[in-house]
């Protein structure tokens, strides 16, 4: 299995983004998360998110694949309600689990973190998305509102792991089947200018998302900076090709 991961702050004060890669013998488990901006402790809260939920996986060999997933993220978000009780903060993050082998792939996701399938040609999300912008992309669509406004409400979080009971949770119960030459995508919302709502590439990207997946996550985060924008968020993005 190759995989390749990459990170950039972008314009941000500090990076609250965290990341992992678990290896197997033929398997592999991808994390990510986005600590709330504008919050306390966004950036702790993605840590410790990510570093527990890989460590209660673990520990959880014996359970059936949801139940590990649902469990590791049960201890994921008791860490991070103990730590910011500990610090007297408020903050929160998001979380998306990849559990991807040959053949298969599971995940659980909290917020708004994309897991994208790469499939001859064609950019599919799989996992829900946890925050306002959906629902705010068909206003916009329809004419119910700017440009502007959806730009500024888009973020908003309908879900997150902040230690308290979870709004939502995206764990499907049966495995998500997989083809020779599929290529998994799991990031941060910090890829959305160039991973877009509708899935629809443009040549450059369709380019680096077709290339080696040792050098595809290093690509996106440096077409990212090219693009030359006045503000970007933080943006983590790890590549894996199953087979």
């Amino acid at each position: 299995m190759k995989i390749s991961h990459a990170q950039w702050q972008g314009t941000r004060s500090r990076q609250e983004d965290s990341w992992a890669v678990r290896c197997y013998d033929n398997d592999a488990l991808l994390l990510v998360g986005d600590g709330m901006g504008g919050h306390d402790a966004g950036d702790v809260a993605s840590f410790t998110a990510v570093k527990v939920f890989q460590k209660a996986f673990d520990k959880a060999k014996k359970e059936a694949m949801p139940d590990r997933l649902r469990l590791a993220l049960d201890h994921a978000n008791a860490a991070v309600g103990r730590m910011l009780r500990k610090r007297k903060q408020y903050g929160g993050t998001t979380l998306a689990a990849a559990y991807v082998g040959r053949g298969i792939l599971w995940w659980v996701s909290v917020g708004d973190s994309p897991l994208f399938l790469w499939r001859h040609g064609h950019l599919v999300r799989l996992n829900e998305d946890h925050s306002m912008r959906p629902w705010l992309a068909e206003s916009y669509r329809n004419g119910d509102m700017t440009y502007s406004q959806y730009v500024c409400e888009r973020n908003y979080l309908n879900s997150a792991v902040t230690g308290d009971e979870i709004a939502q949770i995206d764990l499907p119960l049966t495995p998500y089947f997989l083809l020779p030459g599929d290529r998994i995508i799991l990031g941060t919302d910090g890829l959305e200018p160039c991973l877009n709502a509708f899935q629809k590439p443009i040549d450059d990207v369709a380019r680096i998302l077709g290339a080696d997946a040792r050098d595809a996550a290093a690509s996106l985060v440096a077409y990212l900076q090219m693009m030359g924008r006045p503000a970007y968020d933080n943006v983590t993005a790890i590549v894996a090709d199953p087979f």
